[in-house]
């Protein structure tokens, strides 16, 4: 009976079981930027972004190419740029 609880006690502290519970420390306050998906974005902003993100799937541009298709296509330059911006560019 005594080497059974031995080896028990012995397993409980190799594998870290306790009769304590374990504190779990506080999370530190984040300072990071939100995600584009939580900041408002205008509609034609939007539209924009995807707009990038669909013609960089279907070719190569730089980044004033993009801005420039963009800005054929309708956009505005403000909206071509953001469009730019949010795909990373």
């Amino acid at each position: 009976m005594k080497h059974t609880l031995l080896i028990i006690t012995a397993l409980m502290l190799i594998f870290g079981c306790s009769k304590e519970p374990k504190k779990v420390p506080e999370k530190a306050p984040t300072t990071t930027k939100p995600a584009l998906e939580s900041v408002k974005e205008a509609i034609g902003e939007r539209n924009a972004r995807l707009k990038a993100a669909v013609y960089l799937k279907m070719s190569a541009f730089s980044r004033s190419g993009l801005i420039e298709q963009l800005e054929f296509e309708g956009f505005t330059t403000t909206q071509a740029e953001y469009g730019a911006n949010a795909v990373g560019y």
